[in-house]
């Protein structure tokens, strides 16, 4: 079972994207099974994914996704963003709904 645990900036493995640059954003690790396999940044006045880290251990097990839907229902969304390096383009283009041009997902609840 996947679980977001939120943590305070500080706490975070990887600190804030862009310098912390782009105002507020809410961390949490991830649990998978009551274990610590990686971390989401999440900007939620843009409903962005800033960041997302997946041990590559644990990698191939839905895991991301079940962060993503989980994302829709902690913020009430039917829209996320995500900001994408481009290793991780084929996750993003599996669940997204439109690609952007800048590297960017549309990713849409379904």
């Amino acid at each position: 079972m996947v679980e977001l645990k939120n943590i305070e900036r500080s706490k975070s493995k990887f600190g804030a994207s862009f310098g912390g640059k782009l105002g507020k954003t809410d961390f949490y690790t991830i649990l998978y099974n009551d274990e610590p396999v990686g971390e989401v940044e999440f900007h939620p006045k843009k409903s962005e994914i800033l960041s997302i880290y997946v041990n590559y251990t644990f990698r191939g097990k839905g895991i991301a996704k079940a962060v993503v839907d989980q994302l829709f229902d902690i913020y009430q969304t039917d829209r996320i963003l995500a900001w994408a390096d481009k290793t991780s383009f084929p996750f993003w283009r599996k669940i997204a709904t439109q690609e952007l041009p800048n590297d960017y997902f549309v990713i849409e609840k379904n």
